[in-house]
């Protein structure tokens, strides 16, 4: 099962054809998921952008089942946070938020940021 980045949500958003693919095999698993710390990026551009935004983003956020954050997954992301902080590497804390509940929750993220998501020891992550 897999769980889309916001960068994902975004091309979706404009239209970008290469997202085409991952959708349809979304589809085909029955159920399309990103997490919640996606979701709040996704209003914050859009709310930001204004008019019509904010709806496009609630119509297509509506079509996917939105991860919460929540105890294990504070926890899991405090791990990677120290983890990082130790190897002397760094990570948004929303990513690290986002990876930590793709990881709780046994997903692949899918996202164009693998490189910058690939320190995280363990995460699945694949390129869309």
């Amino acid at each position: 099962m897999k769980c889309v980045d916001t960068d994902f949500l975004v091309a979706v958003l404009r239209g970008d054809k290469s997202a085409v693919p991952v959708i349809e095999e979304l589809d085909r698993e029955r159920v399309r998921f990103t997490t919640v710390i996606n979701a709040f990026e996704l209003y914050a551009g859009a709310y930001y952008t204004g008019g019509r935004a904010v709806r496009e983003a609630k119509n297509l956020l509506s079509k996917f089942h939105i991860l919460t954050f929540d105890d294990a997954c504070a926890e899991r992301a405090g791990e990677i946070f120290a983890t990082l902080k130790k190897e002397g590497l760094s990570l948004d804390v929303r990513d690290v938020m986002i990876a930590a509940t793709v990881a709780t929750y046994d997903l692949t993220l899918i996202t164009r940021n693998v490189k910058h998501f690939s320190r995280i020891k363990g995460l699945k992550v694949r390129s869309w």
